[in-house]
């Protein structure tokens, strides 16, 4: 067994994680690499409601001088997962009753699948948790497209388990930064402030 299954995945508290995304460090550390992505001169407009992230998978919105606009979804990355150089790609949840997992409420697609962002944008953070340290952006097309998903089904699967406030399992595929770099239609890398 690998290093990566033997650490324990934490469950995802969303009201927490909202509230950290929001930090105003952390926020200007995205503004700094989505800079580096599509330039300078860009006017960002970060989502803080649950309906654009929830549902439409939009944390963010880049409008560049020329008019065109971007949605991006971004997501950060521990730091004990730095050492791993593997992203996940959040495929499937399944909903259940009780505790046990016995009895399945539903099922539904994963951010992978469901988002309507234009990017991804993943961000290591430092492990004092207030800089990110390297950052990986990739276009959602191909890999949400449906004739892609045979692609995916070949990477390694990761499970992560949450129980407030549902009894949900999350399915993700973890996928390497040079695969990334190999699919996507459109690639950034950056790490320690270099591309």
């Amino acid at each position: 067994m690998d290093k990566m299954n033997e650490m324990k995945i934490e469950g995802r508290d969303f009201e927490k994680d909202l509230k950290s995304s929001q930090d105003p460090l952390i926020l200007k550390e995205w503004e700094i690499i989505f800079k580096k992505i599509w330039g300078e001169d860009i006017i960002i407009k970060f989502q803080d409601n649950k309906i654009a992230q929830l549902e439409f998978g939009t944390d963010a919105t880049v409008q560049q001088k020329t008019g065109r606009k971007f949605s991006v979804e971004y997501k950060t990355k521990r730091y004990a997962l730095k050492k791993f150089n593997q992203w996940p790609l959040e495929i499937k949840h399944h909903l259940y009753l009780d505790e046990d997992r016995r009895y399945q409420i539903k099922s539904k697609e994963g951010w992978l699948y469901r988002s309507t962002a234009d990017y991804i944008v993943f961000g290591t953070l430092n492990e004092e948790k207030n800089k990110i340290i390297e950052a990986c952006a990739i276009t959602l097309s191909p890999f949400k497209d449906e004739d892609f998903k045979k692609n995916i089904s070949k990477l390694d699967a990761r499970f992560s388990y949450t129980n407030d406030p549902f009894v949900q399992t999350t399915i993700f595929k973890l996928a390497s930064t040079d695969w990334l770099k190999e699919h996507a239609n459109k690639f950034f890398y950056f790490k320690n402030g270099s591309s």
